[in-house]
């Protein structure tokens, strides 16, 4: 899956010179936790919920919230004094776990979506997490997990398409996770039809460890 299809297009973004105080008030009004930096449509850099922890405190992002003496000491601090200038981005056709290694190397929690340098959109964990719970459970079909070792994975799915196709089963995707330190992985297929039952039969008489099927 591609992250066009996930991000968030034509995000809320920010001045650089726009006060933090601003930037507070943008986020919590919108409920964003992140904000691209744009200036005459280039992307700047990004400030986040993060980078406020150091003026504001959870639980303390509403203006009525904060104290005058607060709001007079931050509202000559700019989003350019507080922003991550050197941002980590991907495009619209990255593919979603190559984004999702993207985070997690860089530690960061959301993604700015460029397109020919123009900011189109932005991703974050949350959309990310999104995207897998709606692959591993879409809302058609019965779900079926088992077990196959990697050594003989590709056989396995081989002969998993042909039982599909003999027994008039639609297979409606197919993830793998490895697990038991890489020798074996844990297979998880959405299928669709009348005899998935005589497909779950066949797939424990064929020696597979099938360890779900509802």
């Amino acid at each position: 899956m591609f992250v066009r299809y996930w991000m968030t297009a034509q995000p809320i973004t920010i001045s650089p010179q726009s006060a933090v105080i601003d930037a507070v008030d943008l986020m919590v009004s919108r409920k964003v936790n992140h904000l691209p930096v744009v200036e005459n449509e280039q992307m700047l850099g990004m400030v986040s919920i993060h980078h406020l922890r150091r003026f504001i405190a959870p639980g303390q992002e509403l203006k009525a919230a904060i104290s005058q003496t607060l709001v007079r000491a931050i509202s000559d601090t700019t989003v350019a004094d507080v922003m991550a200038s050197n941002v980590v981005t991907c495009s619209p056709e990255t593919l979603l776990e190559d984004m999702g290694e993207l985070m997690r190397k860089h530690r960061v929690s959301a993604l700015p979506v460029l397109h020919n340098g123009a900011l189109v959109g932005i991703i974050s964990e949350s959309d990310y997490l999104r995207a897998m719970a709606s692959l591993a459970h879409l809302e058609e079909g019965r779900r079926i997990c088992f077990r196959t070792a990697i050594a003989g994975k590709m056989e396995s799915f081989y002969e998993l398409v042909d039982l599909c196709r003999k027994h008039g089963v639609e297979l409606l995707s197919l993830t793998t996770q490895p697990i038991e330190e890489g020798t074996h992985h844990l297979v998880l297929i959405r299928v669709r039809g009348a005899r998935v039952d005589e497909l779950v039969q066949t797939l424990w008489s064929s020696h597979h460890n099938v360890l779900l099927a509802e």
